[in-house]
């Protein structure tokens, strides 16, 4: 079970919010793998692991925050309205 997958459990998480990362928590090892290299070379390929540490405790994440958040869902629903 995978990390993200056990904090979402009601067990765990006691009622509490579970943020879900935004960047991809994995890697790409080339080609080879289940879909048998179909989309790598349009767009695997170029994915490159980061070298830089990224300092969380500067970002601000309140925009993650519920409230803030269905705003500007609500914005992106109504520009986008068919």
């Amino acid at each position: 079970m995978s990390f993200v997958s056990s904090v979402t459990r009601p067990q765990v998480n006691k009622g509490r919010s579970v943020l879900r990362p935004e960047m991809c928590r994995t890697r790409t090892f080339g080609e080879q793998g289940s879909s048998a290299g179909q989309f790598y070379s349009e767009y695997l390929s170029r994915i490159e692991l980061s070298s830089r540490a990224m300092v969380w405790s500067g970002v601000d994440l309140g925009y993650l925050r519920c409230t803030p958040w269905l705003r500007r869902l609500r914005v992106c629903i109504r520009l986008f309205d068919v």
